[in-house]
């Protein structure tokens, strides 16, 4: 099985794939302070260890949004041994897979970083 995370703004997209096709879909409207229970949500769909790979939106995009997103595939990739794709600019869920399939064809296990829409406005 394969997990794909879109985050775009506050609109957060969790799918499992099967044979190329979605199994199952969810998404969900979080606050930005709530993303953290995205893995909560992903592990309500999914048992981590039936996944086979990841497939993750890597931006550009709001910066908690795509974070949370981002460390939690890089995590399961890391704990796990999957292969992951990070796929920059297509934030559609099909077109994402299209591409993500791909990708994951090339088995790489390279961490994903996010691209971020604008500088960080970090104020001190």
């Amino acid at each position: 099985m394969i997990l794909v995370l879109v985050v775009n703004n506050q609109k957060t997209f969790i799918g499992t794939v099967k044979g190329g096709e979605y199994l199952d879909t969810k998404e969900i409207f979080f606050e930005p302070a709530k993303r953290p229970d995205l893995f909560l949500e992903v592990t309500k769909m999914v048992n981590p260890k039936e996944l086979e790979g990841i497939i993750v939106y890597s931006g550009p995009g709001p910066f908690t949004g795509l974070r949370v997103a981002v460390s939690i595939a890089n995590a399961l990739s890391f704990a796990l041994d999957l292969p992951i794709a990070g796929i920059k600019g297509i934030s559609d869920p099909s077109e994402l897979l299209k591409e993500g399939l791909k990708k994951l064809k090339d088995d790489s296990k390279t961490p994903i970083l996010p691209f971020y829409d604008r500088e960080p406005n970090i104020n001190i």
